[in-house]
């Protein structure tokens, strides 16, 4: 198929990013459908210009440090080391070679399809979900959904996207997929929580492209397209879209944190400063599948159920913290020894012992790390009551299984030195890039109000999981 001088220039304006976003869909459209323009855009996406941006990158600046590609350390600047590498590629031999490299670090193996044409890539995983209903295919929660459209009836899902991003989608909604950095919404409501790995998060709608320039950010859009963009914690971008001209757009809105604009027709003038809306008020008082708990975040999901080998499985794909409900409404018959009472941070787990005393009624989960690479975890609960108790040592594990542990399923028996979080951290090795071990703290969080659980955790693949298991109050 030849591909048409029109077509050429459209290409060139999608990777300077000069197309609306209309024109961005139907070009990349094509894409998935087309082998002659996906080679084409390859082709295209070797010139000089990308060449150089991405030796200016910090990534490749140490490859070229390193002297991979034949050249002596240069201690010049990111634009110097460009221009260097862009002459020394174009008078070497091996200029399509270093295009390649090029193209497969900068991202563009989303370009990589499968047989038929179909994009294989899942772009984000559907991590939690309350009382969600989908219209047409149902997603699989805890696995990876794939780039294209989606309808959410009711209830509310979270999607966590490879790039860093947690998305809280409230329905009825209609959103698409587009990349592992852009959701678009077409209707419905949306709370966005960007990691700063994942800083330029793009969530588009109708009326407006919503740049992340902080960390937590809502839109709600109404069937006609109106948005309303509430930014909850930081900075965001907005660039109303012009439906006459899509290409042409309008000058950019900043809107800061606590602060609220609603985007119409381009013919409504400026965008209306509303009043900002609570993440309560865009997509619910959310508990977790009516188990007690409001809100999840990094890598926390609730696991969908336990068999009776669950905790000796070690994760698939990526790592995660899984959330286990236990047994509910359980009273204490006797005093119990526990790890944490009181709020605070807690990176020495050696001497911690408290007490929970007879009497108390109490509900309990388990989170569950299991890693299948020695990495670092993250994440956030938050309870809809307070937390009585936190055991995260072996010992106060082990003695109180009996209590709480989920009959027919496996628990490690005694006072498992590797099961609860180490006294003084793991001996990573490697993290960091070097041979050497580096003891890494574990740590724990509580909040003021005993409601909010924070952890980061280290684990080695060999020396078998972490768990932590937590006591609230009975709803």
């Amino acid at each position: 198929m030849k591909i048409e001088p029109q077509d050429t220039e459209r290409l060139l304006s999608y990777l300077a990013g000069e197309l609306g976003v209309d024109d961005v869909r139907a070009l990349e459209e094509r894409l998935l459908a087309e082998e002659d323009l996906r080679t084409a855009l390859l082709n295209l996406s070797i010139e000089e210009s990308v060449l150089v941006d991405w030796a200016k990158t910090e990534r490749v600046s140490v490859v070229l440090d390193n002297g991979v590609f034949g050249g002596e350390k240069e201690n010049v600047s990111g634009d110097a080391r460009g221009r260097a590498f862009s002459d020394r590629v174009r008078a070497s031999g091996w200029w399509a070679a270093a295009a390649v490299f090029a193209l497969s670090l900068v991202g563009l193996a989303w370009m990589g399809l499968g047989k038929g044409g179909e994009a294989q890539r899942g772009v984000a995983d559907y991590v939690a979900s309350i009382d969600a209903s989908w219209r047409g295919e149902t997603p699989v929660l805890n696995a990876s959904m794939a780039v294209g459209p989606y309808e959410l009836d009711r209830g509310s899902v979270d999607l966590l996207f490879a790039e860093g991003a947690r998305v809280s989608v409230s329905g009825p909604a209609r959103f698409e997929l587009r990349s592992a950095r852009h959701i678009h919404l077409d209707s419905g409501n949306l709370v966005a929580q960007i990691s700063d790995e994942a800083l330029g998060f793009i969530v588009t709608s109708p009326q407006s492209e919503v740049v992340d320039l902080g960390t937590e950010f809502g839109l709600s859009v109404d069937k006609t397209g109106r948005t309303d963009v509430h930014v909850l914690d930081g900075l965001v971008e907005v660039l109303p879209v012009n439906k006459a001209d899509p290409a042409e757009g309008r000058e950019g809105v900043m809107i800061a944190e606590g602060e609220a604009r609603r985007f119409g027709d381009p013919s409504d003038g400026d965008a209306i400063v509303i009043p900002v809306s609570s993440r309560s008020g865009l997509v619910g008082d959310r508990h977790v599948n009516g188990l007690g708990v409001r809100m999840l975040r990094g890598s926390v999901r609730v696991a969908d159920g336990i068999t009776q080998d669950d905790l000796r499985r070690v994760t698939e794909g990526r790592n995660w913290i899984d959330l286990i409900v236990e047994r509910r409404g359980v009273v204490l018959t006797e005093a119990l020894d526990v790890s944490i009472q009181s709020p605070g941070s807690y990176r020495d787990f050696t001497d911690l012992q408290e007490t929970v005393g007879s009497g108390e009624s109490v509900d309990s989960y388990l989170l569950h790390f299991r890693p299948n690479s020695t990495s670092e975890v993250r994440g956030v609960i938050q309870f809809d009551r307070p937390i009585v108790a936190v055991l995260c040592s072996g010992e106060h594990l082990g003695a109180s299984d009996s209590l709480f542990g989920v009959p027919s399923v496996y628990y490690p028996s005694g006072a498992n030195s590797f099961r609860g979080l180490e006294p003084h951290g793991t001996a990573a090795r490697g993290l960091q890039g070097s041979d050497a071990e580096e003891w890494q703290p574990d740590e724990i969080v509580l909040s003021q109000d005993r409601m909010t659980l924070s952890i980061r955790t280290f684990a080695g693949v060999e020396r078998g999981f972490d768990q932590i298991r937590i006591l609230t109050e009975v709803n």
